[in-house]
């Protein structure tokens, strides 16, 4: 009885402590959903700590059960989870964005004057070597971020990204306009 008794509670403390583990991509694919409708619903509420909650868990998400269900899942699943990881941060930046730079507004401006000669430089630097590299690779670049957007429209994303890109744009005073025929002529 005394080891049937052991065996008990230690079949019910893996049970407990793998309960937060999925078990499944089903799983997995439900709590990652879960984690997003969360933050997506209560994101303006979070303080300091329960955006340090959500890094962690989001990391231990993508660091230990992706890997786990990876060859599991379809390529518009895999779409799905990172087009999600894209609008999380800029939902958590937009959050942050308007009132970090309100309380620092003062000490931006002064490393923006202080380092213009750099950023004009970088700028020529990008204009004359970059930019012609990505101009060359521009229609594979085109035609993958097009197959891209149709995954992401597919799965339903594409409407949380472009929310989560307004609202950030919005919280930085950024103007920001997609055209409606077409969501690959995103206008920034």
């Amino acid at each position: 009885m005394n080891h049937s008794f052991r065996l008990l509670l230690i079949a019910l403390a893996l049970g407990i402590l793998s309960s937060c583990a999925p078990i499944t991509k089903g799983q997995y694919l439900a709590q990652h959903q879960d984690f997003m409708a969360e933050v997506e619903r209560n994101h303006e509420d979070f303080s300091d700590e329960d955006w340090k909650q959500r890094n962690e868990e989001l990391n231990k998400s993508l660091e230990e059960y992706y890997p786990k269900f990876k060859e599991e899942l379809s390529t518009e699943e895999k779409v799905q989870i990172w087009g999600d990881v894209v609008a999380y941060h800029l939902i958590q930046s937009g959050d942050r964005a308007a009132e970090h730079w309100a309380a620092h507004e003062e000490e931006y401006i002064q490393l923006l004057e202080e380092n213009a000669e750099f950023l004009e430089e970088s700028g020529r630097i990008f204009q004359e070597e970059v930019l012609p590299e990505i101009k060359a690779i521009l229609p594979e670049l085109k035609e993958l971020g097009e197959e891209f957007l149709e995954k992401l429209e597919e799965r339903g994303t594409l409407d949380r990204l472009e929310e989560a890109i307004e609202n950030w744009a919005d919280s930085v005073n950024v103007e920001f306009e997609v055209e409606e025929d077409s969501a690959s002529q995103m206008k920034y």
